[in-house]
């Protein structure tokens, strides 16, 4: 049996085959097409081509409009005069190396436009909207740990996804420009947007039109000490850069609008002064030909117009500008070159410039392990030496130059998960602060040296478990030859003792190349799997599916057919036998999924699948209850239509023998369904948490002691144990385990002694956190010190609730080194008393 690598990977990431060109704005509002059918891992095809169509908005400038469309905004309001409101925000939190994560807004939905400046004694000042408001956060220190106080600016329920820019006045006042949706707009400008300046409780309108920022400072104070502005406008006829210099602190009379460029599409902006208070930018467009552009006014208004010069015609995202102490720009992009193929690996490019106007300059690409940088800026130390910083796939990073040009950067991936925005700053002690977004509060890093390079764990760990010793039972299962896809699942016979179901490298390539796997089983006598029988089933084929262990002891596994037909459908497969030599394969019903489809037992001992299915309207999440052992005959009901993308999917039996299941939605809330009946005729659906962001790892559920649901869950980046207080989880004990950390929950278990265990994986590492009580409320965290990186395949919870691993040891890569897939032993830790949780 083979696989064909080729669909595969192509379904790891649907990719654009050519670099589509900008369009023109009649272009930008236009419909288009496109198939439902999703790629694996499967994301639905609406959802690849909705992805699709907003980068393309991005690379013109369009991705305001995307969102003015899709949000369905109403007209603009009043804006009442500023109230100031008490702080409630919690303390920060500091490890031994120094390193501070602080919250400064835990209300509401924070974060939209997150900037940042520093204030006249050096502490943070974060600018940002929430709750229908932009916020200013004043921090009475360095790291936000003496106090904050909060202010609310300007209410705005209809502010857009571009920053709010800030300048600071000698007296200490603040003044912003945003961009907000703007009143209802006539038929053929569908797209009005505001841009808006605010000071001292005086608001302006300084345009109407489509207008953006897009990423990037679009305002600071000239030597005149007023305002100047720097946005991009659609006029309907052209697109136009321009510099707005203030005739007055609220910018309402006498100002100075300059068109310093003209273009058709626009990607980012970023101004700020020179030593003289005369503006500089950078800005991004599209007139023919992709353009990086440096501004240079010679004025405060830029009333004389600004001289311009190209700095670079690559394919850029939204730029970052900072003025070394001799004036000469030093600018920061995310950069994609298009002469390097259809894929090139994306980079950020640094240009540092050798004089004002950039004639003579040198360029540095560092590369990104990612598809996409976003949220890019640089800042400039006493030394003139450039700190970066940037968003990359949901993780905050940072670079440390040791040179101007930045040649051999130190870059530092910090392990924190954060939204799009982040603006970084350089503390009066040269190292650098970060405000980011989280998706549901705003946070603050003060790094303990220049590339944050000290770990940033908020919950660091009380104790540290090695897999080793008395207290655990450790056994090599199988020598050699496993691989690491498709996932190794467990399933426990009546007394705990795991059947291991593995790929198997038979050493062969296929037809094509391709590596060629089986299905390995392996059938352990004892919980530990101390001894086990191990077979290469031969009626399996190679799939990604889920197993169940019946108590006739012939594993039952439900997948689907998208790697080997072309009509996608949910089936199910028994073995006839011990060694699987004769499978029974039924097709459930056809479907077009992203998850594999889930598979538990019922109460009657038959098996019960619950799968997404994105070929009917509403993506229906649909349960399948079967009538036999093989599901020959099955039941289909539908559990849920979300509407949208659900899932990853927990399913767990409640003590009356009834189908439960937990599961984020793309909406960014978490889910608790609970069926009446064992057909799932009867469902009720409550949702137990709603502060997600949209792209949640899985929910672990079990039931308690006492009947009760008891979730992990991690809603926009924190770990959380929902304890719950009634079935449908309205109220719930919910205790933070850790944030701000990439990962995600692995298992729960009900432990011993009633308590929860929670198993997940975090910054590169793997944590147990052990609930002192039933509610949570105290626990303590655990690392597990043993495993390499990346090795750990799985973690359930054993028949005595404590913690059974899947690992793999003495990894060695086969076939192509660029799949980066590796075979290696197969070992079983079993934890065998609760000793071994204590370190």
């Amino acid at each position: 049996m083979t696989v064909d690598l080729e669909r595969q990977l192509a379904g790891y990431g649907e990719q654009l085959e050519t670099y589509v060109a900008p369009f023109s704005i009649d272009e930008l509002i236009g419909e288009a097409s496109f198939e439902r059918r999703p790629a694996a891992p499967r994301r639905p095809g609406w959802a690849v081509a909705l992805a699709a169509a907003l980068m393309v908005l991005l690379v013109v400038g369009g991705m305001l409009l995307a969102i003015r469309l899709l949000s369905g905004k109403g007209p603009v309001v009043d804006e009442p005069a500023p109230t100031t409101v008490p702080s409630s925000i919690p303390g920060p939190t500091e490890d031994a190396s120094g390193q501070t994560i602080s919250v400064v807004h835990d209300e509401g939905v924070a974060g939209a436009g997150l900037s940042m400046v520093l204030d006249s004694a050096g502490n943070p000042m974060l600018v940002y909207g929430s709750g229908g408001s932009i916020w200013v956060a004043r921090c009475e220190d360095a790291a936000c740990s003496s106090g904050i106080e909060r202010t609310e600016l300007v209410p705005t329920t209809q502010l857009e996804d571009s920053p709010i820019s800030v300048a600071l006045f000698d007296d200490g006042t603040v003044a912003i420009s945003y961009v907000e949706a703007g009143p209802p707009a006539p038929a053929d400008q569908p797209f009005i947007t505001v841009l808006k300046y605010a000071r001292s409780g005086e608001l302006t309108t300084i345009e109407e039109g489509i207008t953006m920022t897009r990423n990037g400072r679009g305002m600071a104070v000239a030597g005149n000490g007023l305002p100047v502005l720097a946005y991009y406008t659609w006029t309907g006829e052209r697109g136009e850069v321009v510099i707005l210099g203030c005739g007055d602190s609220s910018c309402a009379v006498g100002n100075t609008r300059t068109v310093i460029d003209v273009a058709t599409g626009f990607y980012g902006l970023d101004l700020t002064v020179d030593a003289s208070g005369d503006p500089v930018l950078v800005y991004g467009i599209w007139e023919g030909e992709n353009s990086l552009r440096l501004g240079r006014c010679a004025d405060p208004t830029c009333a004389s117009g600004a001289t311009i010069t190209t700095l670079s015609d690559q394919f850029t995202n939204a730029p970052s500008l900072a003025l070394d102490s001799s004036d000469h720009p030093m600018v920061l992009a995310g950069s994609v070159p298009r002469e390097t193929g259809d894929h090139p690996e994306p980079a950020a490019l640094l240009i540092v410039c050798r004089d004002p106007m950039c004639d003579s300059r040198t360029a540095t690409s560092i590369p990104v392990p990612g598809e996409f940088l976003s949220s890019a800026q640089i800042v400039l130390r006493r030394d003139d030496l450039p700190l970066l910083s940037w968003v990359l796939e949901g993780q905050l990073w940072i670079a440390e130059c040791h040179d101007q040009a930045c040649t051999e950067p130190t870059v530092n991936s910090l392990g924190i998960k954060a939204s799009d925005r982040q603006s970084m700053v350089v503390g009066p002690d040269g190292l650098p602060i970060i405000a980011f977004g989280t998706g549901s509060d705003v946070a603050l890093l003060r790094c303990a040296d220049p590339a944050c390079t000290q770990p940033t764990t908020e919950a660091a760990p009380t104790s540290e478990v090695s897999i080793a010793g008395e207290h655990w039972s450790v056994s090599t299962v199988v020598t050699g030859g496993v691989g690491t896809w498709p996932p190794v699942e467990i399933s426990l016979d009546p007394v705990g003792a795991p059947l291991i179901v593995y790929p198997v490298d038979v050493g062969e390539l296929g037809p094509e190349g391709e590596i060629d796997f089986a299905v390995g089983l392996a059938r352990c006598s004892d919980p530990g799997c101390i001894e086990s029988t191990l077979v290469t089933a031969p009626g399996l084929e190679f799939f990604e599916a889920n197993a169940a262990l019946p108590a006739d002891g012939l594993p039952v596994f439900a997948w689907d057919t998208f790697y080997t037909s072309d009509e996608e459908a949910v089936v199910v497969s028994k073995c006839a036998d011990p060694d699987c030599a004769q499978v029974e394969t039924n097709r459930i019903g056809p479907a077009s999924m992203w998850f594999t489809p889930v598979i538990t037992l019922g109460a009657d001992g038959l098996p019960v699948l619950l799968y997404q299915d994105f070929s009917e309207e509403g993506a229906p999440v649909k349960v399948a209850t079967c009538a036999d052992p093989a599901c020959v005959e099955s039941a289909i009901t539908a559990l849920d239509v979300p509407g949208w993308f659900a899932g990853p999917f927990s399913l767990a039996l409640d003590p009356a023998g009834l189908l439960a299941v937990a599961y984020p939605v793309e909406n960014g809330e978490f889910r608790l369904a609970r069926c009446a009946d064992s057909a799932c005729s009867e469902v009720t659906i409550s949702v137990f948490d709603d502060t997600g962001t949209g792209d949640e790892g899985p929910a672990k559920l079990i039931f308690g002691l006492d009947g009760l649901p008891v979730i992990a869950f991690d809603p926009a980046n924190e770990f959380q144990i929902a304890v719950c207080h009634d079935p449908a989880c309205s109220q719930a004990t919910v205790t933070l385990l850790a944030s701000h950390l990439t990962g995600g929950v692995r298992s729960l278990m009900v432990g011993p002694d009633g308590n929860p265990i929670i198993a997940y994986r975090a910054d590169g590492t793997e944590w147990l956190a052990v609930c002192q009580t039933a509610t949570c409320e105290q626990f303590v965290i655990a690392q597990l010190q043993g495993i390499a990186d990346g090795a750990l395949m799985s973690v359930v919870g054993g028949a005595d609730g404590l913690p059974l691993l899947v690992y793999q040891t003495k990894s060695q890569p086969v076939g192509d080194p660029e799949v980066g897939q590796t075979t290696g032993n197969l070992v079983v830790a079993k934890c065998i008393d609760p000793v071994c949780l204590e370190g």
